[in-house]
């Protein structure tokens, strides 16, 4: 039997969950994989500032909108796994100016 997020179709942008998935195992997967997508993002955050460092000049502009998206993303994750885990949002959209 492999993992909950295994047993998920695609469907457009949707994800469908099959009857049989546990709510609380639905959770923990869903709090697993919002972790992982946590660190994904921190790690293509390093990723760029690495890319900058080495970047000409006239790169930076083009490089500093990627980040900001990336951050977006960052404030975003962590905005679903903090209601995801606590049931209260930490209202990071409303917190950070410009996140979208």
């Amino acid at each position: 039997m492999g993992s909950t997020a295994e047993k998920f179709s695609v469907v457009g942008s949707f994800f469908i969950c099959p009857k049989e998935v546990i709510c609380m195992d639905y959770n923990q997967e869903y709090i697993d994989l919002l972790k992982r997508s946590l660190a994904g993002e921190n790690e293509t955050v390093r990723l760029y500032l690495a890319v900058m460092a080495l970047a000409p000049n006239s790169a930076i502009p083009k490089l500093l909108e990627v980040m900001t998206d990336e951050l977006d993303h960052i404030a975003v994750i962590g905005d679903l796994l903090t209601e995801a885990m606590s049931g209260q949002s930490s209202d990071q959209e409303q917190l950070v100016p410009g996140v979208e």
